[in-house]
């Protein structure tokens, strides 16, 4: 069964099962779009760094290459103790999102480095600054595997449609593996692209983190995320709106950079309230999401279609219960677990899963500690890393 295999990647470290691979220290890079003082790229930034960490941790030699912007006095040179080399993006067309950014230097700097390093990782996108990596790196003959988040599906949109034609179906094919997600991710991949034995099996996992104060003093709401029509923020605002009549003690904070929805949020919030209890706190250095989310009771996550977010994770390590939609990625071991709630998105199912879990101290704390062992059980990092090196030294061949 599908969801099985997270629980059996999940136990491979504490019971000492890692392949033995004699000592065999890889050199590793990481390459993702975009790195900005603000998180505005999300979870694969995030997800690559936990990665690299752990990796670094076991005796890997690790270094993330990417794109950079808003960093005004130059980009960093490391982050959470992961090496990077970054490069400033050009980005000609706004509209199109992240698809249009490029960066001749940092792809001048692969073609001339690239051969120093076993195997490359990429957090491929439907842009133009990975698929050229990916194209590179096969002229190159330097094996690489593919991550793709969920971001690469099937699309009606005519520059998905010129860049899959152009350049995302070689990416693919040349990968020696296709990390998916979910069972919904691996179908629109096998389906689209026609892939089929590259394809892997590959959860996003999530580090081990002190847990000072399952259940803080202050009761807080959070929603901690873009603000992106698909995270919808608005529907939380609207949720926070009719709990604030009931739980008037309680505070709703919104955090994370502007995707287009702020405007309308903070509409909402000015004609809605008259007090602080409901705000939007802003874009968050993304080294700081974890310190923040200690403070909230519930984390609420109102988006569709989200394959594995990386902030539900983060908060079930912290033990804060979730309420989270069915067509999430994590819906299936949140309810499986009892961490959390699942609503079908609707702002009425939100509200009365918010309500339930401000209600009954008894239900919160019980979802607190399942979610705890939830994340700890199946996402802890360290068993991801112990599946990653196994697929690096396949693909590099070495042993």
């Amino acid at each position: 069964m599908f969801w099985s295999r997270y629980v059996s990647i999940g136990s491979l470290r504490e019971n000492h099962l890692r392949q033995d691979f004699g000592g065999c220290s890889l050199r590793i890079m990481h390459v993702a779009t975009l790195v900005t003082p603000d998180g505005a790229y999300g979870g694969p930034l995030r997800v690559a760094l936990n990665q690299l960490a752990e990796l670094q941790a076991m005796g890997h030699e690790t270094l993330f290459v990417g794109g950079y912007r808003g960093y005004e006095d130059g980009p960093p040179t490391s982050m959470e103790n992961v090496r990077m080399k970054l490069f400033p993006v050009m980005h000609p067309a706004k509209k199109f999102g992240f698809a249009t950014m490029f960066s001749i230097p940092m792809l001048r700097w692969i073609w001339t480095h690239a051969s120093n390093y076993d195997i490359v990782h990429i957090h491929l996108a439907r842009d133009m600054i990975t698929m050229p990596v990916a194209r590179m790196l096969t002229s190159l003959k330097i094996p690489y595997v593919v991550q793709s988040h969920g971001m690469i599906d099937e699309s009606n949109k005519i520059l998905a449609k010129a860049l899959d034609l152009a350049l995302t179906r070689s990416a693919l094919h040349h990968a020696q593996s296709v990390a998916y997600l979910t069972p919904e991710e691996k179908r629109s991949l096998a389906g689209v692209f026609g892939l089929g034995g590259s394809l892997v099996n590959l959860p996003n996992g999530v580090p081990r983190a002190s847990v000072q104060n399952i259940q803080p003093a202050k009761r807080q709401v959070l929603f901690l995320a873009r603000m992106h029509s698909r995270k919808r923020p608005t529907a939380f605002v609207e949720a926070a709106l009719e709990l604030h009549e009931h739980f008037p003690e309680v505070t709703f904070a919104l955090v994370g950079p502007d995707e287009g929805e702020a405007a309308e949020v903070s509409t909402m919030i000015q004609n809605g309230t008259t007090g602080a209890w409901l705000n939007w706190e802003g874009a968050l250095d993304p080294g700081l999401t974890l310190s923040r989310m200690r403070g909230a009771t519930i984390y609420v996550l109102p988006a569709v279609d989200e394959p594995f977010p990386m902030s539900v994770l983060e908060a079930l390590s912290l033990g804060i219960p979730v309420v989270i939609t069915d067509t999430c990625g994590l819906a299936p071991f949140v309810e499986g677990a009892g961490a959390g709630i699942v609503t079908d998105g609707s702002v009425q199912d939100l509200v009365e899963a918010i309500k339930l879990l401000l209600t009954d101290d008894t239900a919160r704390r019980g979802m607190a500690k399942s979610a705890l062992d939830l994340a700890r059980s199946t996402f802890e990092m360290g068993a991801v890393a112990v599946r990653l090196e196994s697929l690096y030294v396949s693909a590099s061949g070495k042993s």
